[in-house]
């Protein structure tokens, strides 16, 4: 921005501040999703390319997290664009979040219900993007951890205009806590 005093004093650095959010949020998602993969259990890696298989996966997640007494509640799957494009097809199984007996309205990204998972939510993740290949990441809600924490900011002349930058220090970190309640599916 052209000068962040003027900004400041004319008002809130609202707009700046949430498309900042959401960039952070995106950053944040990514590492977790990579974690989840990196760190949880494999319930399967047959080549998904119909969607009885999509459903198919999302059963083997199912009954993994059964196996491994993971509790019913708070049960959440991930999905990139192939494999929500599986699932959310004419032979569709999901339960429409709004239309499932639920007072909350839709979600940014959830697409719907399906084997007692909470809500599906279709993620654009790198972390899960697996070239192009359907990827399924079922997990329990606490069995991740994550915190994060704006360390410190700062506004700088910048050296190639004549405006101002702000510049901070974002910190965080993500550890699968319990690997058998974060299940993935990944596609061959």
């Amino acid at each position: 921005m052209d000068d962040i005093d003027r900004v400041q004093a004319a008002g809130s650095f609202e707009p700046v501040v949430r498309d900042s959010a959401a960039g952070l949020a995106d950053t944040a998602e990514n590492y977790i999703l990579a974690q989840m993969l990196a760190n949880g259990t494999s319930a399967g890696t047959v080549a998904v390319t119909t969607p009885a298989l999509a459903y198919a996966a999302v059963m083997a997640i199912r009954t993994a997290m059964v196996k491994a007494k993971v509790p019913t509640a708070d049960r959440y799957l991930v999905v990139n664009p192939e494999a929500a494009g599986f699932l959310m097809g004419e032979a569709s199984k999901l339960v429409p979040v709004d239309s499932s007996g639920s007072d909350q309205t839709l979600r940014n990204g959830v697409i719907g219900r399906l084997l007692g998972f909470n809500a599906v939510i279709e993620s654009p993740s790198t972390a899960i993007a697996s070239a192009g290949k359907p990827t399924f990441v079922g997990y329990h809600g606490r069995s991740v951890g994550f915190a994060d924490q704006l360390i410190k900011t700062r506004a700088i002349e910048m050296e190639a205009a004549f405006a101002d930058q702000l510049s901070g220090l974002h910190v965080y970190g993500a550890k699968v806590l319990r690997a058998t309640a974060v299940q993935h599916y990944v596609s061959l």
